[in-house]
């Protein structure tokens, strides 16, 4: 039998958030042995961990010293900044200590899993994930879903061919950028993580100016023809949430990728129904005093605001164009 696990990574910073995507994936994946969040800075005593695990099922490990410290090592992680940002090929609060565990987490999860599912922790899972496992997926191959920059790198959509000069800068071709993926779903065996994870820290190590989106486009780049595609269900990216194509979806697991979050406020166009779970979390955890970390209140309004009055999809081919790519996957 194939043991499977839920894993995410994060700092002390979004833990909170963490803690909200990793219960609610626990709750819509039965069968998966165990649900586990690596902290790359935890400084939460071992009583803490105890209790966080007792509430919401969900196990929360420091990353270990010496995984860590080779991680940290690397030249991705170890430049030095410079006035001027553009000129650095390295951007550490960009490439975090989050993204780098990631890319260990065949060294940090239990020999006993054999195949793991990431999960970003600024995503909702609000249904099954059973047809993720349930997937015939071939030993080396991973499970992911198309990104925002694949449907605008389709021809005849505004901007495709900026976009595809950008993907060609990870060795994609006009056929194979179509199938860039967004990253903050990824499910694959151990082998396979053991295999991608070091190649992408490898590729971002040799070829930062290409990585515009940092770890995610060295993922593509080691990816590229080994991907099976999943429907956007299950990596529905909150810049669709205005389209009708959400309710026509139903996603299952909801990304709220950029900034603000929900965990900021109930802010458009999610609202108070998404930022409820962070508020019931802190509440239910209170005594421990994981921060919750919330972009500041003029942001949150300013935000708020625009999201109310501005109208992204206006122009009536483009959506449709867009809502046809999203269907598709």
């Amino acid at each position: 039998m194939n043991r499977r696990a839920i894993a995410l990574t994060c700092d002390t910073a979004y833990l909170l958030p963490s803690l909200v995507c990793a219960e609610q994936a626990r709750a819509h994946a039965p069968g998966v042995v165990k649900t586990v969040v690596f902290v790359a800075d935890l400084q939460l005593p071992s009583a803490a961990l105890t209790r966080i695990f007792e509430e919401t099922g969900v196990e929360v490990i420091p990353a270990p010293p010496e995984t860590y410290a080779r991680l940290a090592a690397t030249p991705a992680f170890q430049f030095a900044p410079t006035q001027d940002a553009r000129s650095d090929p390295f951007r550490r609060n960009h490439l975090s200590t989050a993204s780098l565990l990631r890319l260990a987490l065949a060294d940090l999860i239990d020999q006993e899993v054999g195949q793991i599912l990431y999960l970003d922790g600024d995503m909702q899972v609000t249904a099954s994930l059973a047809p993720l496992f349930e997937h015939p997926l071939a030993a080396g191959r991973v499970l992911a879903a198309r990104d925002w920059n694949a449907f605008h790198a389709t021809p005849g959509m505004p901007g495709s061919a900026r976009e595809l000069a950008a993907l060609s800068q990870l060795g994609l071709t006009d056929q194979t950028a179509l199938d860039y993926i967004n990253t903050g779903m990824l499910l694959a065996d151990r082998a396979a993580w053991a295999d991608f994870g070091p190649a992408a820290l490898a590729y971002y190590n040799a070829h930062p100016p290409s990585c515009r989106y940092y770890d995610q486009c060295a993922l593509n780049a080691v990816l590229s023809g080994r991907v099976d595609f999943v429907s956007q269900r299950f990596n529905f990216l909150r810049f669709y949430l205005p389209l009708p194509v959400y309710r026509e979806l139903d996603p299952a697991i909801i990304h709220y990728c950029y900034r603000p979050k929900p965990w900021d406020g109930p802010i458009a166009p999610w609202g108070k129904a998404a930022f409820a779970p962070y508020q019931t979390m802190a509440r239910r955890l209170a005594e421990l005093g994981i921060p919750w970390v919330r972009r500041p209140l003029w942001e949150r309004l300013a935000h708020d605001v625009r999201a109310r009055t501005h109208r992204p999809f206006k122009d009536q081919v483009y959506r449709d164009r867009l809502q046809a790519l999203i269907r598709a996957g």
